[in-house]
């Protein structure tokens, strides 16, 4: 009989842990490179289990979720690729900012690459790039936003700093909604693909931290040394504070995404989820004890992964 309860609780036991994967409890973070810290990592792009990551020597790509890492050819297979600091995916093909030859792209998964002719200039830098279902965007340091709606063949200026020429810092892009951190200047919106714009900024301050910025639909979310947030596309803001919202948000918000209407924030203080908007955040465990700010997060159907200055690490989604 013993044994038979014994049994009988060994098999609920097993149940309860086969079920509890949608819980949090038990994750920790994982450490899925091993690059030296002589190669400072910039930039992810992740499409179902393949990961892309961009250093500031080389690129690297994983095809099963960062088990697994090869590094690629430079671009053109000459020396001149100078690493990656931006890098996007959409409709199979890879887009990359590079700091020497300005902007890259791949049809063949990341094996060779090559310089997007005309309509940008030759050399300048990309810093940020995003897209929505009908348009690719780059946010570059001098020439504003440029718009491609034939995948990168050719583009157009949809929004000009000049003469001032302030970087486009961050884009992202939801529906037709298209919002950018202009550093110095503070955000913009247009809610016709970029075909007018609007400053959004308010009374936020803008001046300090990385200027992260998220969107979807009415809501919109801005990192600085503080934590902001609208529910009205920018018409009206609020400060998200640690006390009342659970986030320790006390250094600049780096990056912030969504996953199955899941948003994670990464801040100095670690990486939190929220399952209602920003309403109520929950803290992810930290991966050591003295935890190293993850400054860029990415995911897919399984993880989250994250990078921070020298590799990149990753944890099982939230679900």
């Amino acid at each position: 009989m013993k044994k038979i309860l014994r049994m009988i609780a060994i098999g609920l036991i097993l149940t309860a842990c086969e079920s509890d994967d949608s819980l949090t409890i038990n994750q920790e973070w994982i450490q899925i490179s091993n690059w030296g810290q002589e190669n400072l990592v910039k930039c992810i792009a992740v499409e179902g289990e393949t990961v892309f990551v961009g250093t500031a020597d080389e690129i690297y790509r994983s095809t099963n979720n960062g088990d697994t890492w090869i590094k690629l050819s430079p671009y053109n297979q000459t020396p001149n690729l100078n690493g990656l600091f931006r890098i996007h995916i959409k409709n199979l093909v890879l887009f990359g900012g590079e700091p020497v030859e300005g902007f890259i792209t791949s049809v063949d998964n990341g094996n060779t690459w090559n310089k997007v002719p005309n309509s940008i200039p030759e050399t300048e830098t990309v810093n940020s790039i995003a897209s929505n279902s009908n348009f690719i965007f780059i946010g570059t340091r001098g020439s504003g936003v440029l718009r491609s709606g034939d995948n990168g063949e050719s583009w157009e200026s949809v929004f000009q700093t000049n003469p001032i020429g302030e970087s486009v810092w961050n884009i992202e892009v939801d529906s037709n909604n298209v919002l950018i951190y202009v550093y110095g200047k503070g955000l913009f919106l247009s809610t016709d693909n970029g075909m007018n714009w609007k400053n959004i900024t308010g009374n936020i301050d803008f001046q300090h931290g990385s200027g992260t910025i998220y969107i979807k639909g009415q809501t919109i979310f801005f990192g600085t040394d503080k934590f902001y947030k609208s529910n009205d596309q920018g018409a009206s803001w609020q400060e998200i504070k640690a006390i009342e919202n659970g986030i320790e948000a006390t250094a600049s918000v780096t990056s912030i995404i969504s996953n199955n209407d899941i948003i994670y924030a990464s801040t100095g203080a670690g990486v939190f989820y929220t399952t209602n908007n920003g309403e109520v955040w929950t803290k992810l465990p930290n991966r050591n004890e003295f935890f190293d700010p993850l400054f860029r997060l990415a995911s897919n159907d399984k993880f989250i992964f994250g990078v921070d200055n020298y590799n990149v690490h990753r944890i099982s989604k939230v679900k």
